[in-house]
């Protein structure tokens, strides 16, 4: 049977009339710009990097941007948007980590985790294909949130992709498109799962994809998704990241769902020598959960462990 689980809503309140006349100029600003998606590479690109390294015992780390990927790095433009970047950001991390008010300081782990582990990966993606650009920022917004993050994302992307030593590529739906090969990539290997589905999936994993061994990370899950616990972050992750510690090392393959905070995660994992994928809600795939809108009742029966 599959599970939807019921998602849970922010419910903000009132958009500040401030945040409103930011996201004008924010819009305005933007609307003639064109993400640079020159010279990506293919999905056979990236499982060709992916088993090489794996081969050699060389650290290397797969992370994906998206719409609360690109909010989170948004904050650092809070000179220019004061209301709207932590505005955006804090809903990021609200909808990751659970509802509380964000400090600045918090703003700033989540902001230099992921461009410190971009900065550091071997394969990073856009947020979205070039050509959704037009459409996402100057349509009728519903969601500031998404469509600031997700925009800002292939924004930022752009600016700073000449000082990436990644490949790169063409979206963060990269964990779908790389399906087809993930029992290649496990076959053999020693694996290790960073996510909050249990002791169960790990079997199911095992007995469905045949790695070497395969340990498990447990952390809490997305907030939105209605997983319940200490949050990953700020309460949990010191304890994800030594439980990482212990198990990654060259040659072992990691997949990590854990939001926000896989990108950090899969950056540490790599200097450690193990390569590091963020899956994100592949994994809630194979447990037989539904936890995104383009995750049909026939993707995750077709899918699932």
């Amino acid at each position: 049977m599959i599970h939807r689980p019921e998602q849970r809503k922010l419910g903000q309140g009132p958009v500040a009339p401030q945040v409103k006349t930011e996201l004008r100029a924010y819009q305005d600003q933007y609307a003639a710009f064109v993400p640079d998606d020159r010279g990506l590479i293919s999905v056979a690109d990236v499982v060709a990097r992916l088993k090489q390294a794996l081969d050699a015992g060389l650290g290397l780390s797969l992370v994906r941007l998206g719409d609360g990927e690109g909010g989170c790095l948004f904050a650092a433009e809070r000179a220019r948007f004061p209301a709207l970047a932590p505005y955006v950001a804090s809903a990021c991390l609200s909808i990751h980590f659970g509802r509380r008010v964000w400090s600045d300081d918090d703003l700033r782990w989540a902001h230099d985790d992921i461009s410190a582990a971009v900065a550091e990966s071997g394969i990073v993606t856009f947020a979205r294909r070039a050509f959704r650009f037009p459409a996402l920022i100057s349509g009728p917004v519903q969601d500031i949130r998404g469509v600031v993050g997700a925009t800002w994302a292939d924004i930022w992307m752009t600016h700073r992709r000449s000082g990436l030593q990644a490949a790169i590529y063409r979206d963060g739906y990269l964990h779908h498109d790389l399906l087809p090969f993930y029992p290649r990539l496990v076959q053999g290997r020693r694996v290790v799962l960073v996510g909050s589905l249990g002791q169960g999936l790990v079997n199911r994993f095992a007995a469905q994809f045949a790695p070497a061994d395969v340990a498990l990370v447990p952390i809490t899950g997305q907030w939105s998704n209605g997983d319940d616990g200490p949050p990953l972050y700020p309460d949990g992750l010191a304890q994800a990241q030594a439980g990482l510690d212990a198990l990654a090392s060259p040659g072992r393959l990691v997949l990590v769902a854990a939001g926000l905070a896989a990108k950090g995660l899969c950056a540490r994992a790599a200097r450690r020598g193990a390569v590091a994928i963020d899956v994100g809600s592949i994994m809630d795939v194979w447990a037989g959960r539904a936890v995104r809108p383009y995750h049909s009742d026939d993707f995750v029966e077709r899918h699932r462990l």
